[in-house]
């Protein structure tokens, strides 16, 4: 009896070990079986990185990069005053240099024609037109006769072109009635040294430069504000006189 109770307690022994072999194998298959899921959570979960630093695998062999801050030096870049003004020398320095290929030309800038006389081949006074660059005013007409009046300048004195209205002539004042130019001059205006042939220069000179503007057909001309029968010994300046009526003189 004493030899069978000793042969069933050691059979035990050996059942117990032999149950927890088995158990861990069953723990380590199912690890093996679902190591890839495994993988796949922790990877998806970053818990391999927060518990123990160490970073997560990632498919095909690429690395995860983790974005990195980056280190602004401040002397390296300039103020936001420097920046706007190298921004403004940039931008006067281009509009310098579009000025100095395309010179604007104002909008209130007009281009009026002018009349002065020159000699011929034949030695004969023919007239001759101008162009003057004048700025856009509520008496164009006043300040057209006056820039007449003042003359040619150097470049055109240099090819011939001369003007016979007496240099002391002044224009008291302008005036368009109907399809008239009133003009009003001074006395000096009477008296050309030139004759009768600098008398018919002179008019050549002021209706045609009157006449360029659309409304004006004639010129009446007053002295001291005053009409005068005759300019020189018989040109007639009683009545207002148009570009067809030099003709008659």
């Amino acid at each position: 009896m004493k030899k069978a109770g000793k042969r069933k307690k050691s059979k035990n022994a050996y059942i117990i070990p032999l149950f927890w072999v088995a158990f861990a194998g069953v723990i380590v298959l199912l690890f093996v079986v679902n190591m890839p899921r495994i993988r796949q959570t922790v990877n998806a979960t970053r818990l391999g990185e927060r518990i123990g630093g160490v970073p997560p695998e990632v498919e095909d062999g690429i690395p995860e990069i983790e974005p990195v801050a980056p280190v602004i030096n401040e002397e390296d870049y300039p103020s936001l005053e420097d920046a706007l003004a190298h921004l403004n020398d940039a931008i006067t320095g281009q509009e310098s240099q579009n000025a100095a290929k395309n010179p604007a030309v104002p909008a209130d800038i007009r281009e009026r024609s002018v009349y002065f006389m020159r000699m011929d081949t034949d030695g004969l006074l023919v007239r001759t037109e101008e162009k003057r660059q004048m700025a856009h005013s509520s008496t164009p007409l006043l300040d057209t006769i006056n820039v007449l009046l003042a003359g040619t300048t150097a470049a055109e004195e240099a090819r011939g072109i001369t003007t016979l209205i007496p240099p002391a002539t002044v224009l008291i004042d302008a005036a368009i009635r109907g399809n008239t130019a009133v003009l009003n001059f001074n006395e000096n205006f009477m008296f050309n040294n030139y004759g009768a042939e600098g008398y018919l220069a002179q008019l050549r000179q002021i209706i045609w430069t009157a006449t360029e503007f659309p409304s004006v057909k004639n010129v009446q001309f007053l002295i001291e504000g005053q009409r005068i029968d005759f300019l020189g010994d018989n040109i007639r300046l009683d009545q207002p006189i148009s570009r067809e009526d030099l003709g008659r003189f």
